[in-house]
């Protein structure tokens, strides 16, 4: 039973796939591609610092100010653990998705690993003569200073499925012209 649990949470499991479609395709034909370093400090880093920050801050004044009735201080801190252990749950599973999200491109086919949470695995694949089109969707203007915007893969209709979507891919450009390679597109 523990094996079952535990089987949709591998963190070796791109390694994994990339040595098994190497060994049938070859080194060259196939391609990772992950989440960019920017998503983890996004959602998981710079929001921790925050909520750190904001608490300190909010402990600093409350121990400072003599008025406050000794109610208070209990109540405080129940609030305090109860928002770090919500928002920790959210930032865990961004962090999940940073580590274990990543999209697997081979001259057959394309495959996006989507951690969902601890237990919850979703795949979702194309076979790579469905592919029409490999655009680079531009949003958010902070990305584009940090070359960063997502990949997407437009498909005919495929088993309910039309396209695959990875965001937050980093050197947008060459990712996309490496895909091109390995699927065998050479237009742009």
């Amino acid at each position: 039973m523990t094996m079952k649990i535990w089987s949709t949470f591998d963190t070796q499991l791109a390694r994994s796939l990339q040595k098994e479609f190497e060994d049938a395709f070859g080194v060259w034909n196939v391609l990772i591609i992950r989440k960019a370093w920017y998503f983890v400090y996004r959602y998981v880093y710079i929001p921790w610092a925050i909520i750190f920050l904001f608490i300190a801050i909010l402990v600093f004044f409350l121990y400072r100010t003599p008025e406050i009735p000794s109610i208070i201080y209990p109540i405080f801190w129940v609030i305090v653990i109860l928002s770090l252990l919500f928002f920790g749950f959210w930032m865990l599973k961004k962090r999940f998705d940073y580590k274990m999200d990543f999209l697997i491109i081979t001259p057959k086919e394309i495959m996006k690993y989507n951690q969902s949470w601890l237990f919850t695995r979703d795949v979702q694949k194309i076979h790579s003569d469905k592919v029409k089109s490999i655009s680079i969707k531009k949003s958010w203007v902070i990305n584009s200073f940090i070359n960063m915007w997502s990949l997407h893969f437009l498909a005919e209709w495929d088993r309910n499925r039309w396209d695959i979507i990875m965001d937050y891919v980093d050197n947008i450009e060459y990712n996309a012209k490496e895909v091109r390679k390995v699927l065998g597109m050479y237009s742009v």
